[in-house]
């Protein structure tokens, strides 16, 4: 259908500490956006048979679409421990640092917030929650921080959608030079 999409992300500051050697080594030294794509389709997948995935045509996008509940158990913000390798696996891929690459996973929540509208923190304070759970989670496992983001979309709390891009250095500084005139 056709979703609402916010104009706003909340964006954590500072660094994260712990920096990693890639535990992926058959991506090689500086792997091309579509690998890592690739590396992150697969951990999703293989953790999430039924996750409803789209790799955009470029192969430096995907989406992935699941239920909340198979990362938090029911009506918590607490993420569920069978997940944990998960997220350091995804950790791990967000951290991949290449010259050319900047990686950046988004976590959309669904709310029953409507664009133009304010959006009530307390009526949605769950599906927060578990967004700022799951985004610090990434980051004590080696995400860097500006690699992970959280936005808001419209939708009844009980799905999370995630967006992983892979884009150049380049096409990002371009980006926010447009923005910054």
């Amino acid at each position: 259908g056709g979703y609402g999409f916010a104009a706003f992300t909340f964006r954590t500051t500072g660094q994260s500490a712990l920096t990693a050697e890639t535990p992926f080594p058959h991506l090689g030294a500086t792997p091309e956006p579509g690998e890592l794509v690739d590396e992150m389709r697969r951990l999703w997948v293989t953790e999430f048979p039924v996750a409803e995935i789209e790799v955009f045509t470029d192969g430096q996008a995907m989406r992935l679409r699941l239920p909340a509940n198979m990362i938090f158990p029911g009506g918590r913000a607490l993420l569920r421990k069978d997940r944990r390798r998960l997220l350091l696996d995804v950790a791990q891929v967000l951290a991949v640092e290449t010259p050319e690459l900047s990686n950046e996973l988004e976590l959309l929540v669904s709310t029953d917030w409507r664009v133009g509208k304010e959006l009530d923190l307390e009526a949605n304070n769950l599906e927060i929650a578990r967004a700022v759970e799951f985004v610090e989670e990434l980051i004590a496992n080696g995400a860097p921080r500006e690699t992970v983001s959280i936005g808001i979309r419209e939708g009844d709390g009980k799905e999370l959608e995630f967006r992983f891009f892979v884009r150049s250095k380049a096409s990002v500084r371009i980006e926010f030079e447009q923005y910054s005139e």
